[in-house]
């Protein structure tokens, strides 16, 4: 007993310090992103602590001969459950008041796999073009969670059958981070989405803090290590961006940096308050991300609101952190908690499915409102000839069907230009249709991009094949916000219809849709909640729309092209059409712009109007 007594005793601030250092870079990243760009480094830092001081608590107790398993998951429940439940609880209880039901189905399924430690693999099965943004995802942040309880599966057993070999242990150790650093950096480049949230492609950056363990149990002070060490987590904070390839090889600095600083120590991080803030890290990273995307979704987005947040993540952490994570650690509430919180737990796990299996709970609201919402589980796929002539981005021109070249009228754009087909499909013209995800139809001769290439191909296709109407759209902003007359884009588009008019009668240039975040049926959804009435218009997304329609007339007009303003023909002073002529619950768009089939079918009567 004396011996556990002095391992639990044995603590270290600086750690802690760096604990702190992480969870600051995390909160920044995402409460203002262009402030810390590579802010999520701090994930990788964890990673590194999580590693030093799992595998030094399993190898110290081996050596001491008192290690159990069943006495190393208690001491992992009583560390992470407590503060787990009541954030799943809170962020639960905030949907319930919040949230759309198909919004609240997504978060119980995300409550039950945080419940559950397999929330990395969720988010990984939804990666995707139509995915949602990370800001609607109140639990996107369990991600890394459950990365470290899958980690404790299997570390704990190899650590017990080697911590007393630590030759052999080490050589094991590094073959495994080896393997899995390699992994990183294949996925990484090959399927992004599991080199960010699988657990094989993160396992090496915990197994170089056991590595750490097993070299250096105690810190051999050193001023410049450890400087450098922040000096290389700093810079890849600062460096980084979201768009980097991660993590893989850019991995390697923020690690090598956390490992620096735990092997040689810091007396800055020592500091009382770097040491109080690190003691409270965990409650402050489970707090902040629900409140900002919350937050967000609901309109709070202003710099302003943003620190108000953070200062509220903090207010709740510090209270978490007296109130129930130390009781339970470490006083009075040390055997019963653990108890109280497992049984939250299975219980949260419960009502997470149940929220998930009843689709959100839809009785809730009034039908009207439940068939506008239902619109957001809409299948884009499945009356828009994807994927015979609906790409993906990175397929080959030759992809495209026999069937997309056959009529006398000719869609070509990206995936909002793909949803028109729908609405033509009812009107007894027959339309051919080269639509690619991601690629704006025009005509860049330096280019070498794939979409530049397949464009190209497009062309010659429609010269062939002499269409009598080609029309062009997609979502232009998506390419800009900084659209002029005369810039590369229009000179690019203005090429394509130049070329095309050689072989094309009549060519339709339409201008871009309305924009709505995070997508109109929430967007609805929030006017109604406020309201208690579906709205005929709403504001959308402030863009430079006008903007995007001078340069595009400009650009078609000497070409004897005609430009259709789409956000003239949906908007006015007060807003933009929310819905068709058939209800208010018959919305134009399913998600931020894509048109629905009913959406398609009103616009291409509009087409109609302008192509007579």
């Amino acid at each position: 007993m004396l011996k556990e007594q002095n391992l639990e005793k044995d603590h270290r601030p600086d750690i802690d310090g760096l604990r702190a250092v992480a969870v600051v870079l995390v909160v920044l990243f995402h409460a203002f992103p262009g402030v810390v760009p590579g802010g999520f480094v701090g994930v990788d830092v964890f990673f590194v602590i999580s590693g030093y001081l799992i595998s030094g608590n399993i190898i110290s107790r081996v050596e001491a001969e008192f290690f159990t398993l069943s006495d190393f998951y208690v001491r992992r429940a009583r560390r992470i459950l407590p503060a787990l439940a009541l954030t799943i609880a809170a962020t639960l209880a905030a949907g319930w008041l919040l949230l759309a039901p198909p919004a609240y189905e997504t978060l119980g399924l995300h409550a039950l796999a945080g419940a559950l430690f397999f929330p990395n693999l969720i988010f990984w099965h939804e990666v995707g073009y139509f995915d949602a943004a990370a800001e609607t995802k109140p639990l996107l942040h369990l991600w890394s969670l459950g990365i470290e309880e899958q980690f404790y599966l299997l570390w704990p057993l190899l650590l017990m059958l080697l911590g007393r070999r630590p030759k052999i242990l080490v050589r094991a150790l590094c073959i495994i981070v080896a393997a899995s650093l390699a992994y990183s950096c294949y996925a990484t480049f090959r399927s992004p989405a599991a080199g960010f949230y699988s657990p094989i492609s993160r396992l090496w950056e915990l197994g170089a803090g056991g590595i750490l363990f097993i070299l250096v149990r105690r810190p051999r002070r050193n001023g410049i290590l450890s400087t450098a060490g922040i000096v290389l987590i700093a810079a890849s904070a600062f460096l980084l961006k979201k768009t980097s390839p991660f993590p893989g090889l850019a991995a390697i600095p923020p690690v090598a940096g956390a490992a620096l600083i735990i092997a040689s120590g810091s007396r800055v991080l020592e500091r009382r308050l770097p040491e109080l803030l690190g003691r409270m890290s965990y409650p402050l990273y489970l707090w902040h991300w629900p409140l900002l995307s919350f937050a967000t979704t609901n309109g709070m987005d202003s710099p302003q609101q943003r620190m108000a947040l953070v200062f509220v993540s903090l207010l709740l952490s510090a209270l978490t952190y007296q109130l129930i994570e130390k009781p339970i650690r470490f006083g009075s509430l040390r055997n019963i908690g653990v108890v109280v919180s497992c049984a939250a737990m299975a219980s949260l796990a419960g009502l997470s499915g149940f929220v998930f299996l009843t689709r959100g709970i839809p009785e809730r609201l009034p039908p009207d409102v439940m068939s506008a919402l239902d619109l957001t589980r809409y299948k884009p796929d499945t009356d828009a000839r994807y994927p015979a002539c609906w790409l993906d981005a990175t397929a080959p021109f030759e992809a495209f069907a026999r069937e997309c070249r056959i009529g006398t009228t000719l869609i070509w754009g990206d995936s909002h230009a793909a949803r028109l087909y729908s609405g033509f499909k009812e009107t007894g013209i027959d339309v051919a249709q080269f639509t690619r995800n991601g690629c704006m139809p025009s005509l860049d001769t330096k280019s070498q991009s794939t979409c530049d290439v397949s464009n190209a191909d497009i062309i010659a296709d429609i010269e062939r094949l002499k269409p009598r109407r080609v029309i062009i759209f997609a979502a232009w902003l998506n390419h800009g916000t900084d659209w002029q007359v005369n810039d590369d884009r229009s000179e690019a588009i203005e090429r394509a219809v130049a070329r095309l008019r050689q072989t094309v009668d009549d060519i339709l240039v339409i201008g871009p849709a309305p924009v709505w975040m995070p997508d109109l049926p929430s967007e609805v959804f929030q006017f109604w909640s406020t309201n208690r009435t579906l709205p005929d218009r709403m504001k959308p997304v402030a863009r430079p729309y006008h903007d995007v329609d001078v340069a595009l007339a400009a650009a078609v007009k000497p070409h004897g092209a005609r430009f259709i303003s789409l956000y003239d023909a949906l908007c006015d002073p007060d807003g933009c059409l929310t819905h068709t002529p058939t209800s208010r619950s018959d919305l134009f768009s399913w998600d931020y712009g894509h048109f629905t089939t009913s959406g398609a079918r009103s616009v291409v009567q509009l087409l109609q109007l302008n192509i007579e």
